[in-house]
């Protein structure tokens, strides 16, 4: 049980039961500080409240309208949660037309049909979600906007059942050897002779089978060895050899920081299956399970339009007090019965089925938030501590760069590396904010029979080089929202894929799952900097180090901003791997930091 329920946290980003309004309703309708587009605003003069960044763009100050505007809703959904705890039994158990007077007739016709078919045991428990649903039909915000697409690429949560077989997956994967046998040079001067890459495909093939079919007998030998161990060819259990590693499949694309050394192993061998001269009788490949796809096959797409889904798929905010907390649980809970109740059948969607479908939209807000947020929180330093028309008299504070000091491979000045380090954090903000379906692509492109691969030595070993042209076109169209937000370009645009930089769409996923590993524990420190200025001995080695703490922060910022983007993602490692030698690096050990490989940072120290 123990271990099911650290299965069920690792899927969820930070537990099974992801809740919170905030956190879903800006992770589905993008962020309150989006980039600028400076190319459009120049020659104008910035606002005089806004003198240390560029104008706001039209899209912005409609969001900024729309954060007050949530935050109105949230005030509402307390208000609601606690009428209705604090309500006599009695006017709990109020006829439905009766509590239209507080604000019911204002409710969507189809929660209002699935409110009066609720018990009198229920009462009117959807109420409170019912006035969230007014005030935001009323202000127009849409937070579940392009969810129906954006499912197609969210997998689902994994239910007790497939957990079992997951970790038969990573105990056949993690004994394999298949990549070491299989990846080898033909010019091997020892085995030339001896070594037939076709045989040894199929070899190490039905091996893992076999460890499959071993690992799932001794795991539960009563039901599965029963029928799995009676001189039974490989090729009848191609259904559970298909649906264990497509779980497989699932869980790495929900987690990224998992299974980082057997990933490319699975996806190396269904690649190799899916070539029609190298597979054997049995298919491993199938397609991952996702909400589009489950809903879809139930003819219930409209469950993603529903508003209560906005509440029932949210995060509770763990910087609030226990008692919103508490609140907010009690709003999700409420909102998600309702809605368990009106999508759950006997012929269709079973309840825990509709469940595991809300938990895994929660998932993917779970997912932007830790994964896109400290890009939006980096992106908004940017823009609050530094003028790209204005050059800071200290150096030090200073984005500028010259090519040969420091590491750097370019020159840029202060305004042109500001525009440098924005274009770069946007590019990064659109590809976390689309990671799902890039890697959806990818999987697409990396197990298309049709898309053949070459062994190529790319300077860091043998890889395998293959085209990724999927990925290659939702790239092109991310790269021209990026240009359409920034206005202009800095330097190149080119989209390394199946080269000797990027071999094949495996490793351009690799690349970019180092995102939030890089920036979350820079972006939690500069967080941080307030809270440990309040301690009157760190107060005193920040003022006799750094002057002050504001300083502290714009000297982090201007290193960063300055060192790393300058070679985008590739050099960001190279200044993490310098972290050490830098004068702030006990400002980093003080609030917690600990490395950059995804767990590097410690909240509660």
């Amino acid at each position: 049980m123990d271990q099911d329920a650290s299965r069920a946290a690792d899927a969820g980003h930070g537990g099974p039961d992801p809740a919170g309004a905030e956190a879903a309703a800006e992770a589905a309708r993008g962020d309150a500080t989006p980039p600028t587009s400076p190319a459009q605003q120049e020659g104008q003069q910035d606002d005089a409240d806004m003198e240390m960044m560029p104008a706001p763009t039209v899209d912005e100050k409609e969001e900024e309208m729309d954060e007050a505007k949530l935050a109105e809703v949230r005030d509402a959904m307390k208000r609601d949660i606690r009428d209705d705890l604090d309500a006599p039994e009695e006017e709990k158990q109020q006829p439905e037309e009766d509590a239209g007077a507080s604000g019911a007739e204002s409710k969507s016709e189809d929660h209002a049909d699935a409110s009066s078919q609720q018990s009198s045991e229920g009462g009117t428990a959807a109420t409170g979600a019912g006035a969230v649903v007014q005030l935001l039909s009323k202000y127009h915000i849409n937070i579940l906007q392009g969810l129906e697409d954006r499912a197609k690429s969210i997998p689902m949560r994994l239910s007790h059942e497939e957990r079992i077989k997951l970790d038969i997956v990573e105990g056949a994967l993690d004994i394999s050897e298949y990549t070491d046998k299989v990846d080898v040079s033909s010019n091997n001067y020892f085995a030339r002779n001896t070594w037939d890459k076709e045989e040894v495909i199929r070899e190490e093939q039905i091996e893992l089978c076999k460890q499959l079919a071993g690992l799932a007998v001794s795991n539960d030998f009563r039901t599965v060895g029963a029928r799995m161990l009676r001189d039974r060819p490989i090729e009848d259990n191609e259904e559970f050899f298909r649906e264990a590693l497509e779980i497989g499949r699932r869980y790495k694309i929900m987690n990224p920081d998992k299974m980082r050394s057997t990933y490319g192993k699975l996806l190396y061998i269904i690649m190799d299956n899916v070539n029609p001269r190298l597979r054997l009788d049995v298919d491993l490949k199938n397609p991952v399970v996702t909400v589009h796809s489950i809903l879809a096959d139930a003819d219930q797409l409209e469950l993603l339009q529903d508003p209560l889904l906005a509440i029932a798929a949210s995060e509770v905010d763990a910087g609030g007090s226990r008692e919103d907390a508490a609140e907010a649980r009690a709003q999700k809970q409420r909102a998600l019965d309702d809605i368990v109740q009106k999508y759950a059948s006997d012929e269709g969607l079973s309840a825990e089925t509709v469940k595991l479908v809300v938990a895994s939209i929660s998932d993917n807000f779970s997912f932007l938030r830790s994964n896109r947020g400290p890009v939006d929180r980096m992106i908004a330093y940017l823009k609050r501590y530094f003028n790209p028309n204005v050059s800071p008299s200290k150096s030090d504070e200073s984005l500028a760069i010259r090519s040969g000091r420091n590491g750097s491979k370019l020159t840029h000045s202060h305004e042109t590396q500001y525009y440098f380090v924005l274009q770069s954090l946007t590019l990064w903000r659109e590809i976390m904010g689309n990671f799902f379906k890039l890697w959806r692509l990818a999987e697409e492109d990396l197990l298309d029979s049709r898309n053949g691969y070459r062994l190529c030595n790319t300077g860091q070993g043998l890889q395998r080089c293959q085209s990724a042209p999927r990925v290659s076109q939702e790239m092109s169209r991310i790269l021209a929202t990026v240009r359409a937000k920034v206005g202009r370009w800095i330097g190149l645009s080119v989209v390394h894929l199946g080269d000797r930089d990027v071999p094949n769409a495996l490793i351009f996923i690799d690349k970019y799952t180092q995102v939030p590993r890089i920036l979350a524990p820079l972006a939690n420190t500069i967080d941080r900097i307030d809270e440990l200025n309040a301690d009157p001995h760190i107060s005193a080695y920040i003022t006799k180090n750094f002057g002050d703490h504001e300083r502290l922060r714009k000297l982090i910022l201007a290193d960063d901003g300055g060192s790393c983007i300058d070679g985008r993602l590739t050099s960001s490692w190279n200044w993490c791997s310098k972290l050490e030698k830098k004068v702030y690096h006990p400002v980093f050990m003080l609030a917690g930091f600990q490395g950059f490989d995804g767990e590097g940072f410690d909240a509660s120290m």
